[in-house]
């Protein structure tokens, strides 16, 4: 037998492989957990957006009832002309102007509420 260092190149190569390859199949139990770790972050995702997204179907739909209501105390504050004497009106004209106010509350601080347009300048 001859001296390692003539053993022909491509043996060499072999053992410098079956090294690498030892290598990555120790690393690969640690790899499989990691991808199983990342794949169930995925679903939790993947969940959590499929819930926020039924939540802001919702909110937008309530937004949309909401202002419908407000526009229609709206145009029961604009043709309210109730013959009832001062007190009376006062009173009804007050609870339409509060159940406006309270509507008004609520898409001031909704951030979905659907907001008018400045006006542009032209």
């Amino acid at each position: 037998m001859g001296s390692p260092s003539r053993l022909p190149a491509w043996f060499t190569d072999i053992g410098r492989w079956q090294q690498e390859l030892r290598a990555e199949l120790a690393t690969l139990p640690e790899t499989l957990r990691l991808l199983r770790e990342a794949v169930a972050n995925m679903q939790v995702v993947t969940k959590r957006l499929v819930d926020a997204t039924a939540a802001l179907e919702q909110l937008t739909a309530a937004s949309a009832v909401m202002a419908d209501a407000q526009r229609r105390f709206d145009d029961l504050a604009a043709s309210l002309r109730l013959p009832l004497g001062g007190d009376q009106e006062d009173r009804v004209r007050r609870a339409v102007d509060d159940a406006r106010d309270a509507i008004n509350s609520i898409a001031r601080l909704n951030p979905l509420w659907p907001r008018a347009k400045p006006p542009t300048e032209g």
